[in-house]
């Protein structure tokens, strides 16, 4: 037994594992969880949303999401989401925060907020 558990231990030290963890928005009724992966450094895996009056998040399609910036040490984040003809998205939606402060852009509305770095 304890020749397996030490290979086992050789094989898997050598990789680097992932950890996950959530970023969050708050702002005018709107909550934004950001949910982050660490490999080299952390990136931006998924985008959920939750409308005012909802209770379950949605998540953004992925393939209408862009990271435009996204750097844990400035706190600095701008993401975009436009997917025309998706029904999950009524309008584009952009968000942008520095520090703390945030601002989510649906459509022609301007929401003000919230950001939570703490993962």
């Amino acid at each position: 037994m304890r020749p397996l558990l030490t290979l086992l231990f050789a094989l898997t030290s050598g990789l680097c594992l992932s950890a996950t963890g959530t970023l969050n928005f708050e702002g005018e009724g709107y909550s934004i969880e950001i949910v982050v992966g660490d490999d080299t450094r952390p990136v931006v895996a998924e985008v959920r949303v939750v409308p005012p009056g909802a209770t379950d998040w949605v998540p953004l399609p992925h393939g209408c999401l862009r990271v435009e910036r996204f750097d844990t040490r400035a706190q600095v984040l701008r993401l975009r989401c436009e997917a025309p003809g998706d029904p999950a998205l009524t309008a584009p939606l952009s968000l942008t925060v520095r520090k703390r402060k945030g601002v989510l852009r649906l459509g022609d509305h301007v929401l003000r907020g919230v950001f939570d770095w703490t993962m």
